[in-house]
């Protein structure tokens, strides 16, 4: 058996999955990762870094190879990223792109940071998705944070056997946009919109930037 990236995960049929693969990999929610797998593993990326990293990303896709929607739209979060500065982006109000920049991992975590995934999680506070967040993060062999990856790769190994040689891959060439440099007002408007995300990184040991 071996590692794979599989796309639309939940089209696949677990079992198969099971026999092929012993390590799958990918952006993939808790939703469609409950099914599948019998053991989950997650990395979490600095929240501001994220979203700079999510902008340039779709800016770089061609529009001919984005998603189209139902009813032949062409994903909101590639167009818009494309049409629009970062400051714009983050503050546009898109239901399409708060789904991603607005504590996108904690609800991944949880359950899926989409429509369904944020309606079905609207009546908990954030103190309670916070508590499901470590309820599910307990029950990982691993998880880490991006700039801890080696000690994520040990506590793999250790607690599974898995020996991971992790390639820095798909990183962004464009650096024109960074953490450190964004203006005041905007840094404070991304961490409102991932006050649980921060909460999130602080968990598995990240230290943000301060206030």
């Amino acid at each position: 058996m071996h590692g794979g990236l599989v796309y639309e995960l939940d089209q696949h049929d677990p079992a198969y999955l099971r026999q092929q693969y012993n390590l799958l990999y990918g952006h993939v929610a808790m939703d469609v990762l409950a099914p599948v797998a019998t053991q989950v593993i997650t990395l979490v990326r600095e929240p501001t870094e994220r979203i700079i990293s999510l902008y340039n990303y779709w800016r770089t896709i061609p529009i001919e190879s984005a998603t189209v929607f139902e009813g032949g739209l062409i994903d909101p979060g590639v167009t818009l990223a494309k049409e629009l500065s970062f400051r714009d982006f983050v503050e546009c109000g898109h239901q399409r792109i708060l789904n991603d920049i607005e504590n996108g991992q904690a609800f991944q975590i949880v359950a899926s940071n989409d429509d369904a995934g944020r309606q079905l999680l609207q009546d908990r506070s954030q103190a309670e998705i916070i508590a499901l967040c470590q309820a599910n993060l307990s029950r990982m062999p691993a998880a880490g944070i991006t700039e801890h990856m080696d000690r994520f790769t040990r506590d793999l190994r250790r607690a599974t056997g898995i020996k991971l040689d992790i390639p820095r891959r798909n990183v962004t060439q464009n650096r024109d946009i960074t953490r450190t440099a964004l203006p005041d007002d905007l840094a404070q408007r991304i961490r409102a919109l991932n006050a649980l995300d921060y909460r999130l990184y602080e968990m598995l040991g990240g230290q943000p930037t301060p206030d």
